[in-house]
């Protein structure tokens, strides 16, 4: 019972740590694949699905198969002089794209027309024409900050060509070093129709007064807030509706400029400065209070708690709820702290350290992780399973990385896939298949390591489950394993019971025997017997070159029994072998004691499977098709056909992988490299098949099938060395999944396929047994809008 146990337990966790793995798919974009430059700062999807780069050669746009670059160098004048160093790229309502450079250059960009608009204006209401940040608003116009940190709103008209609306907010010149332009304190910056809030980290925030307020003094909402000076504010933070402010005695302000109120929160507790606020729903806000830590505070309930959370509240310089309602705070770049409200537990993550080169930016992608681009330039990736974070330089996905390459913007856009631009990589493409596959792991499977077991002893080489609903797994090093229908390990047959061997294939006979036909160990029947220990009777049948009927070989590929209750042995080197049960035994009949009319020449005793269709035996070798009439006499009476040497329609390949017969009775039949061929009836005059053949022209993923199997909706799953294929046998559509569907990269093992009673497919590899739905499976899908971008005729544009 221990054993038993041990092995269920270790099931599980094998089962649950291969789910947990990160499965990403990165493609790398470079110079080499059409970007301009490697140096890329900045990535924006657009409202109409392509992809924009800012890089130090000019701006970039991808339509998911080319680059297109607007610098002048395809001989297309898109400006006199188009912006290159691109620092930010943003869209607004009307489709344009604003651009700033790293020299504090702006540029507005029509897509329709591919022009550049160079901005000179912006003279006329700062002092300092250079722009640091631009920033969408929630109306879909663009915020600018000066260098010297004045606040611009500026709008695109797409009915007046190059027309450009730029508004002063506010001008910050009074508050700001003229040595070096940096403010001297945050402003919280009131006027007529707007509020505006200026941090000293360049944090911007800008809001339209509401009607209720329209005929209020300029200063209305900060005289609500009671303070004598606008340097008092410490923080500030904002949604779509609201600002938040933060004051150095403690105090919090909810301002809504739109009807005007200012709602100020005193807590008793709370004295020092704030220095980080984050508010969830309007209800929940969690506070950063100076020499006092972390409080959260419930305003619905007027209820305030400290946490007990080990973080140094001056130093947390962002914070976020995630979209598993978990709270995370950034501490002075040197850590990330995970809190769970829910069970009052916390994790601290170091970050990576090293020089500044960008901004702070996180991704949340869901049940697929939670991504943050560090200040330095390190890409992490948090998966929510396992609470661990990981450098993602350091995936194998990342391997052509060089160690001082670093990242500076990620985008996630709305299909999901995740988009890295690095310093000097150029730009990575990261999709997060769906987790719709499971990975039994080898190692679940037996006490020796990974280590310990040389590369061609791993794998699955067969799946079996019988009526009753136990399952077989054969392996390659030579253990067999019976699970009930759940999956719980029932026992294990090796060399400390009983040593069945490489079991290649298992069978039921109608009296409820197993047979396993075995690599190198011949033929195992199992017949059931409960007061034997294990509960099976072993009985093995192997060569024997003294013994003329005997079995013909000992590396037995395959079993059958025909409607005649007759068992057919499939050997490999040794044929097609017949079982004979009488009262002296058991015997078999093959090529070298009974069957007289065999081909000849060595050919045909290469067999792979067998099955029975409409009177027929179909025999599939390596050297092609064989059949025979199943109304037979004796064995000598046999008139074995073979179409080797006929021109037969359908068929391209004479290897015959796979044979395989579907709920319809319908035989299917793979083909080395050319795909399948379905039996759709036999010529009796010309002695010879009918097929339809199916490869890749007509859907199928790859001409190598390896697996078949069917599923409780009828639907054929092809496994092939691409991924899998599922045919409609009413419209005869292929559908295929691979690795964006979230197919791993696994070595499929020949044959090994198996549909469970409770219709799930099991499909052995080399890593182990692979396991899905059918029923769930998803499809990696995503619907865009379709546009001419090229028109060529004659190969000319």
């Amino acid at each position: 019972m221990k054993h038993r146990f041990f092995f269920l337990l270790f099931f599980i966790s094998a089962l649950s740590s291969l789910n947990a793995r990160p499965s990403i798919i990165v493609e790398h974009y470079t110079v080499e694949r059409g970007l301009p430059n490697n140096t890329v700062n900045c990535t924006l999807k657009d409202s109409d699905g392509f992809i924009w780069f800012g890089t130090w050669y000019g701006l970039c746009s991808f339509d998911g198969v080319k680059f297109k670059t607007y610098n002048n160098r395809d001989g297309l004048l898109y400006s006199p002089t188009p912006p290159r160093k691109i620092q930010k790229i943003v869209e607004d309502k009307n489709g344009f794209l604003w651009i700033n450079t790293i020299e504090g250059k702006l540029y507005l960009f029509d897509k329709r027309n591919e022009h550049f608009l160079p901005i000179d204006n912006v003279k006329k209401y700062a002092e300092n024409t250079q722009i640091i940040k631009i920033q969408n608003t929630s109306d879909g116009e663009v915020l600018l900050l000066t260098k010297n940190k004045s606040l611009l709103r500026a709008y695109a008209s797409c009915k007046e060509k190059d027309e450009v609306d730029i508004r002063l907010l506010f001008d910050s010149n009074p508050y700001t070093d003229a040595y070096n332009s940096h403010l001297k304190h945050n402003v919280f910056g009131e006027t007529q129709e707007y509020l505006n809030w200026i941090g000293t980290d360049d944090k911007i925030f800008s809001y339209r007064k509401g009607k209720n307020v329209a005929d209020e003094p300029a200063n209305f909402l900060f005289a609500k807030t009671g303070v004598t000076s606008p340097e008092v504010f410490t923080y500030a933070s904002g949604d779509n509706t609201h600002l938040w402010v933060g004051d150095n005695a403690g105090r919090i302000y909810c301002i809504d400029p739109d009807l005007g109120s200012v709602n100020k929160y005193e807590l008793p507790d709370i004295k020092g400065v704030i220095k980080n606020i984050l508010i969830i729903n309007n209800n929940i806000v969690y506070i950063c209070v100076s020499g006092q830590g972390v409080y959260e505070y419930n305003i619905l309930k007027d209820q305030l708690q400290k946490l007990s959370i080990t973080i140094n509240a001056e130093e947390v310089l962002h914070s976020f709820m995630d979209k598993y309602d978990k709270i995370w705070f950034e501490e002075g770049e040197k850590a990330l702290v995970y809190y769970d409200p829910l069970n009052k537990t916390d994790k601290r993550f170091y970050l990576p350290q090293g020089k500044s080169i960008g901004n702070w930016e996180v991704q949340d992608a869901g049940e697929q992780g939670l991504f943050v681009l560090t200040p330095a330039g390190e890409m992490l990736m948090f998966e929510r399973e396992s609470l661990s974070m990981t450098r993602m330089s350091l995936l194998k996905q990342f391997a052509d990385i060089p160690s001082d390459r670093l990242f500076v913007n990620q985008m996630l856009d709305k299909d999901g896939i995740l988009w890295l631009s690095s310093t000097a990589s150029g730009v990575y493409r990261v999709h997060f298949p769906p987790k719709q596959f499971r990975l039994f792991d080898l190692q679940m499977f037996t006490k020796t390591p990974h280590t310990e077991r040389n590369a061609s002893g791993m794998g699955i080489l067969s799946l079996y489950q019988t009526k009753g609903g136990d399952i077989w797994i054969g392996t390659r090093w030579s253990e067999l394993y019976q699970l009930d229908r759940s999956g719980k390990l029932k026992q294990v047959f090796s060399a400390s019971n009983y040593p069945v061997g490489n079991v290649s294939h298992s069978m039921e006979d109608k009296n409820g025997n197993l047979w396993f036909s075995t690599k190198g160990n011949g033929l195992v029947k199992a017949i059931p017997d409960p007061y034997v220990p294990y509960g099976f009777r072993f009985v093995r049948y192997s060569n024997n070159p003294n013994v003329l009927f005997s079995l013909s070989g000992n590396d037995v590929c395959f079993t059958f029994q025909d409607s005649k209750d007759r068992i057919w042995v499939g050997v490999s080197g040794g044929g097609l072998n017949l079982l004979q049960e009488n009262d002296n035994g058991v015997s078999f009949k093959h090529k070298y004691n009974g069957f007289k009319q065999y081909p000849s020449y060595g050919l045909y005793v290469e067999v792979r499977n067998i099955t029975e269709h409409n009177g027929r035996i179909w025999i599939g070798t390596t050297d092609g098709l064989m059949s025979f009439d199943i109304n037979f006499n004796t064995p000598e009476d046999i008139i074995f056909e073979t179409y080797r040497d006929q021109n037969l329609s359908g068929i391209s390949d004479n290897d015959m992988y796979l044979l395989y017969k579907d709920t319809d009775s319908q035989i299917w039949m793979s083909t080395f490299g050319d795909g399948l061929n379905k039996l759709t009836g036999y010529d009796e005059e010309k002695r010879e098949p009918v097929f339809k053949s199916y490869g890749i022209r007509e859907g199928l993923n790859n001409g190598v099938v390896m697996s078949i199997t069917e599923d409780d909706a009828g639907g054929l799953w092809f496994v092939t060395e691409s991924g899998i294929s599922r045919f409609d046998k009413q419209t005869e559509r292929f559908r295929n999944y691979d690795k964006y569907d979230g197919f791993p990269d696994v070595t499929i093992e020949e044959g090994a396929a198996l549909k469970t009673i409770d219709n799930e497919l099991w499909l052995g590899c080399k890593q182990g047994i692979l396991v899905f739905s059918p029923n769930k499976l998803q499809s990696y899908h995503h619907d865009y809008a379709t546009y001419i971008i090229d028109l060529k005729i004659s190969n000319t544009d």
